[in-house]
């Protein structure tokens, strides 16, 4: 195979054999921040981009938008917000995702009597911060990770708490 370089900054495997195509993984392109040559599969696809990519790697642009909304965090969530408003479509498969993933889960692993005992076992309280009130269940594996919907994995957490853990394991979640 030879490579080309057309001054672009993406590198472009180019197939000598007329009968296999270029693989998404073959083609190359540098990202700006780090300046590093990375397959296209590290970038976020984004239509104004080069070559259908944005120009910073995944990693970069996590870093960046993390440093920014811990800068401005009402900016960060203003823009989730009208993220969420503008894509009512994929909030509703990511919802429907989540339920079939506990449909999936084995049903008889937990029961309301279960969840009462666990509160007790916590004196109605968040695990995290200790503060009482609307309590909601927290898996400690989170099930995008491979969690199960069993009275093993989960514990009483706050609103707040909950949606700050999101699909983190404790520990990374902690870091923050």
């Amino acid at each position: 195979m030879a490579i080309s370089n057309n001054n672009t900054g993406i590198r472009t495997g180019v197939c000598t054999s007329s009968t296999r195509p270029t693989a998404p993984y073959e083609v190359q392109q540098i990202c700006t921040k780090c300046e590093e040559e990375k397959p296209l599969l590290d970038f976020y696809k984004d239509v104004r981009g080069r070559n259908g990519c944005m120009t910073k790697c995944k990693n970069c642009h996590n870093k960046i938008c993390s440093a920014n909304n811990k800068k401005n965090p009402e900016a960060g969530k203003a823009s989730a917000a009208r993220w969420r408003k503008n894509n009512p479509e994929k909030i509703k498969a990511l919802n429907s995702a989540t339920k079939s993933r506990r449909r999936k889960s084995e049903r008889k692993l937990f029961s309301h009597d279960d969840w009462q005992s666990i509160l007790r076992q916590y004196h109605l309280s968040c695990a995290y911060c200790g503060c009482g009130g609307d309590l909601t269940m927290d898996h400690v594996v989170p099930l995008i990770r491979g969690g199960r919907h069993s009275v093993g994995n989960i514990i009483p957490a706050c609103r707040s708490c909950n949606s700050s853990k999101g699909g983190k394991f404790i520990i990374e979640w902690k870091k923050l």
